[in-house]
């Protein structure tokens, strides 16, 4: 799964490479995008699925309260990112039991997702990405096991535990 922009900071491009090199190691590979974007992008990312013969199902922007019933369509979100001040799309994920694979930049790599955890925080490599992707998607004990960790790490964070940062900040 992909949500977020179609912007290049968001390397849609990469993304849909790692879903060709899935589909190689595992003979398919079903993608689901949420978000929209830049036009020429999404044509380039849309051919290379054809081209490939990956699924993929385009919802485009979706609202905020629908986001779970797309969520809980997934297996596993790749947040390819070059750059993000957070990554929400990580704690909507984690919400729905969606473990993440991600970069070192965002500033929830680390912080919420925690790499070998509830995900994986790697660098920019497509072959990496999908190895550690169809190991995940083959052991489900595991795959499992970063849902239940994804769900339990999010819950520290929330609108009240926010709001006293900066009642604290304030104190301070």
């Amino acid at each position: 799964m992909f949500s977020g922009r179609i912007v290049d900071i968001k390397n849609p491009l990469f993304f849909a490479d790692v879903a060709v090199k899935i589909r190689e190691k595992l003979g398919s590979c079903n993608v689901l995008i949420i978000g929209d974007g830049d036009e020429q992008l999404k044509d380039n990312i849309f051919n290379i699925f054809k081209k490939n013969g990956i699924d993929y199902n385009f919802a485009g922007f979706i609202e905020h309260n629908k986001l779970p019933e797309y969520y809980s369509q997934a297996k596993i979100l790749l947040l390819p990112t070059s750059m993000e001040c957070w990554g929400v799309v990580i704690n909507e994920a984690f919400v729905s039991g969606v473990p993440v694979v991600t970069t070192d930049m965002t500033a929830a790599s680390g912080e919420l997702a925690l790499d070998g955890k509830n995900g994986y925080v790697l660098p920019m490599d497509s072959e990496l990405w999908a190895e550690k992707i169809t190991g995940l998607l083959k052991n489900t004990e595991e795959l499992e096991a970063f849902s239940q960790f994804a769900r339990e790490t999010v819950k520290n964070y929330n609108f009240k535990k926010a709001a006293q940062g900066i009642i604290d900040a304030i104190e301070y």
